[in-house]
């Protein structure tokens, strides 16, 4: 249930990326926000900061695999709306 629920929740965030030419800016935002939100957010909120914290180079590679997420996302929206043209 955890893994479809997860499944579900970032295929409906990465889908405000939308189609068109503005899809890449709004998947590098949506991406990089992900990011930075897996790196600062699971201190505060008690989740425990070793996965995504442990060093500099755990939360560049976070965020940039959030930040890949977002730009996927932008493709595929720009892939699409290049087809119904």
């Amino acid at each position: 249930m955890a893994l479809a629920g997860d499944v579900l929740s970032n295929s409906l965030y990465y889908s405000l990326a939308g189609t068109g030419k503005d899809a890449w800016w709004r998947g590098a935002i949506l991406g990089a926000t992900a990011g930075a939100g897996a790196v600062l957010l699971p201190g505060p909120l008690g989740l425990g900061e070793e996965p995504s914290n442990r060093t500099t180079k755990t939360q560049a590679m976070t965020v940039g695999y959030y930040l890949l997420g977002g730009l996927v996302a932008a493709a595929i929206g720009y892939a699409i709306s290049n087809e119904r043209d």
